[in-house]
């Protein structure tokens, strides 16, 4: 089938969208980079992961599924002795880089001529295939002394701030930013760009803070975007797109399952394809998930070994407050509510309800986790033409509520103040 006519004129005002973005990470990323303050790099200076990936990637090139089958730290020289030189180096190393010598790895098969530095060494790697392939390039040019630990660092936050580039370009289409905007009356247009500004601040702020979500955030958007216009087998590619990068895509599952229902009929040639190459991104997208579904599998019996870090966990939820359970409450009532007074919002309603527990399932709830409940904004039903987007705009409130309730985190866009404090 052809290109619709809408979908035409939307085309150049979000390739302008990207190139702006591409070239304001690329500005953002060298800017912080030339007023490091440490040599991690990003702005949040006590943040790990970033190098993190590179070096797991490393390691990942070298020693394969052991990766997600063991602790990191039997992948590394351990020292036997205090006087062990291995002991000393891993000191020098940790010294110079600023950060644990614990997560310093003297890769002991590798053959790797600088150390690697990896967080949480006494756990397996948590990430999928994706996290892996992305960092690669950059952890094999660091790992092999081609790129010094600032600019490894500095090359994967530039990676990151293109994710989040590609993310808000993702955003912005399934949210149909630039569609339709003569049949929109002068207060939603201003309404929708306000939801979508304050979507991508929330995004760019832990984007620059060297988290990687981003990523996996972009085929989500991708996905909601084609739920909303009927296109399962799109949805079905970006989704298992998403979980190749990233586990917390599977917070998503609802919409993972939708499209998968939707698009089996074609992928079974019981149904002729809607869309040239529908049949084969379904296909690439099952293929991705498979490989996610597979590097789970590997991690499973280790992953319960985390350490709890809040009271809403489900074996923990005796020591919640009373401000949680308040806050739990009104999550869950508002989902209800939504779903019953308006049919198109059971898909939002649905994966919503499936992250709280998924969130309450998991031993551990950061920070930024709260990103991840950024595809609800897309996944509001759309408002009716001239209508303001309350749907989006409500799903953003209730995303403020769940981050303050489960992570102690905000969308309001804090960052811009450290930012602004590097010009200093």
């Amino acid at each position: 089938m052809g290109t619709s006519a809408s979908e035409s004129e939307t085309r150049t005002p979000l390739r302008r969208l990207a190139l702006a973005l591409v070239v304001l990470a690329a500005a953002l990323s060298a800017f912080v980079y030339a007023t490091r303050r440490t040599p991690s790099v990003v702005l949040a200076q006590t943040n790990s992961d970033h190098y993190s990936h590179v070096s797991a990637a490393a390691l990942a090139l070298a020693h394969g599924p052991r990766v997600y089958t063991g602790p990191i730290r039997d992948l590394c020289r351990q020292p036997q002795s205090r006087n062990d030189p291995t002991l000393q180096a891993i000191v020098a190393a940790a010294r110079e880089r600023r950060v644990a010598p614990m997560d310093v790895c003297l890769s002991a098969e590798a053959g790797y001529e600088v150390p690697l530095v990896v967080n949480w060494p006494a756990h397996p790697r948590p990430y999928p295939p994706g996290n892996l392939l992305w960092f690669a390039p950059i952890g094999l040019a660091y790992a092999s002394g081609a790129l010094g630990f600032a600019a490894a660092c500095g090359l994967a936050l530039a990676s990151i701030l293109l994710g989040a580039a590609l993310a808000s370009v993702a955003l912005a289409w399934a949210l149909g930013l630039f569609e339709d905007r003569g049949r929109r009356s002068r207060e939603a247009r201003w309404l929708l760009l306000a939801v979508y500004l304050v979507a991508c601040l929330f995004l760019w702020g832990w984007s620059l803070a060297g988290f990687y979500d981003a990523l996996a955030l972009g085929p989500l958007f991708v996905a909601a975007g084609a739920w909303r216009r009927d296109r399962p087998a799109l949805a079905l590619a970006a989704f298992g797109l998403a979980t190749f990068f990233h586990f917390r895509a599977l917070w998503f599952l609802p919409l993972g399952l939708w499209a998968l229902a939707r698009a089996w009929p074609m992928l079974a040639g019981r149904r002729a394809p809607t869309h040239a190459g529908d049949r084969k991104w379904a296909g690439l997208g099952l293929g991705l998930g498979a490989l996610s579904a597979l590097s789970l599998a590997l991690l499973s019996t280790q992953l319960g070994e985390f350490p709890p870090n809040h009271a809403l966990h489900f074996p923990r939820m005796g020591e919640a407050s009373a401000g949680q359970w308040a806050g739990l409450a009104g999550l869950f009532v508002t989902l209800g509510l939504a779903a019953s007074l308006r049919p198109r919002a059971r898909m939002m309603a649905g994966c919503a309800a499936w992250v709280l527990l998924m969130i309450m399932a998991a031993p551990q709830a950061m920070a930024w986790h709260a990103i991840t409940l950024l595809p609800l904004v897309a996944l509001a039903p759309p408002p009716e033409p001239g209508r303001p987007p309350l749907g989006s705009l409500a799903a953003l409130v209730w995303i403020e509520l769940a981050a303050r309730t489960f992570f102690g985190a905000t969308v309001w866009p804090g960052w811009i103040e450290t930012l602004l404090g590097r010009l200093g």
